[in-house]
């Protein structure tokens, strides 16, 4: 998908110099990769039908609305309205004065004050918007337009994008609990349920020479302690194969597995280091948690990256322990060959147990608030974890996180629950724009 560009300008100024302003706009659009397609120029309400053709030609991720010069108002919004753009993330951006090398003095087309009335005519009709103020080629705003890119694409992946949850709620944690229908409606991800009946009944069908190439992987890629046996191996193995079946079955982007109780105890095999494996694929987390998923899928959608997650096991002076009972996708971890070993208490099965490699990161969680949607974003920066476990249990796969731009007491009061999503970088300002654009409350 492409973003649709709609210049806008006005009668009566130069037009060698305001279509110049359009074209260096569309030039400097192209440098910083962004991918779009432009309308013609709308001087007059005469070029407005065609603008609304190409408009209707596609379904565009976002729109960028360039205020060249002095513009009349109902042009715009007669052409958002025409072509049903007016649910799209909108980039409002308005071309600065310029200064005139020949007369020496700063010389203005109008495009300030046509953006004071669309900036405030946008939030009165109740558009989805980022506004900005610059020239082409300018640096600030060519972070503040690829910040909204990820942001608005990010959006758009979500619409399109299908969440699998194996069995649902774990050991009653109310926060992992989502309205699917609430979902749907505020961010157009579809949540596809499948019974965990459909994984452990289908192990026994896994074909023996994948079963046998993803232990050859395992061998080659971690260390593993000396007292797993081959069966351990062989479950892990089905489990990740099994998944991928379901996974292309149901045409998923991320998917979700209950471990607790059924498969940590009942079956007997917590499935961490599958679901690790796989994670290096696409958005894998445990514990039927909705909107850890979703907070994964955002981050993967607007970075490219692989997700992780973490339990908040600790708080620190300037950050918290934060680690997953065996789950940790190979990337994030510090060791050429990570550690696999057994789970020793609860659980049964295989866990990853090697500490996180120090990297700068960007940590999230999506919650529930009232009638919409509130997100803790967080910029840290990993260290080893050492000397550090639950009772009875070998280390888990994690790291200490030190918080970057916030306080650790507000963090406190803040929680919302325990598991956060991690992912490489510092995303703050393309999460910033995507909650601003979703309606999201930033905490």
């Amino acid at each position: 998908m492409a973003a649709l560009l709609i210049p806008f300008g006005y009668p009566g100024y130069p037009e060698t110099e305001m279509f110049r302003h359009i074209e260096d706009s569309k030039k400097f659009l192209s440098s910083i990769g962004i991918k779009f397609v432009s309308t013609n120029s709308i001087i007059t309400l005469s070029h407005c039908p065609e603008a609304v053709e190409i408009a209707k030609g596609d379904n565009w991720d976002y729109v960028i609305v360039l205020i060249a010069t002095w513009i009349e108002a109902p042009h715009v919004c007669n052409v958002l309205s025409a072509a049903d753009l007016e649910n799209k993330p909108m980039f409002l951006w308005s071309h600065d004065n310029v200064y005139d090398e020949n007369e020496k003095a700063t010389i203005s087309f109008g495009p300030i004050a046509a953006a004071g009335v669309m900036r405030e005519t946008f939030e009165e009709m109740g558009y989805r918007f980022r506004f900005a103020v610059s020239n082409p080629f300018e640096p600030a705003l060519a972070k503040q337009i690829k910040a909204f890119d990820r942001a608005a694409r990010t959006i758009a992946k979500l619409k399109r994008s299908r969440l699998g949850l194996f069995d649902y709620t774990s050991m009653g944690m109310y926060t992992g609990l989502a309205d699917h229908i609430k979902v749907k409606r505020l961010l157009g991800a579809e949540i596809v349920h499948v019974n965990q009946y459909a994984v452990l009944n289908g192990l026994a069908g896994v074909d023996r020479s994948l079963i046998e190439e993803t232990k050859a992987v395992l061998r080659k890629e971690f260390s593993i302690a000396p007292d797993i046996e081959e069966e351990l191996l062989d479950k892990t193995a089905s489990i990740y194969q099994r998944l991928q079946e379901l996974k292309t079955e149901h045409v998923l982007d991320a998917l979700t597995v209950k471990c607790q109780y059924e498969m940590s105890i009942d079956f007997g095999f917590s499935p961490c280091v599958a679901l690790s494996v796989l994670g290096a694929e696409l958005p894998v987390s445990c514990e039927g948690d909705i909107y850890l998923l979703l907070s994964q899928m955002i981050l993967h959608s607007m970075s490219g990256e692989t997700t992780t997650y973490g339990d908040v096991l600790g708080f620190l002076e300037d950050g918290v322990i934060c680690a997953a009972c065996g789950f940790a996708p190979k990337c994030f971890m510090a060791p050429e060959r990570p550690c696999i070993s057994k789970h020793t208490a609860i659980c049964t099965g295989l866990m990853y147990t090697s500490s996180f490699k120090t990297q700068d990161v960007t940590v999230i969680r999506l919650a529930n608030l009232k009638d919409g949607f509130k997100m803790h974003v967080i910029h840290g920066r990993t260290e080893e974890l050492k000397d550090f476990h639950e009772i009875g249990c070998p280390q888990y796969a994690g790291s200490i996180i030190r918080f970057q731009n916030k306080d650790v007491e507000a963090f406190k009061q803040e929680i919302m629950s325990q598991h956060y999503a991690i992912v490489p970088g510092n995303l703050l300002e393309e999460l910033e724009c995507f909650c601003a654009l979703s309606g999201i409350k930033v905490i």
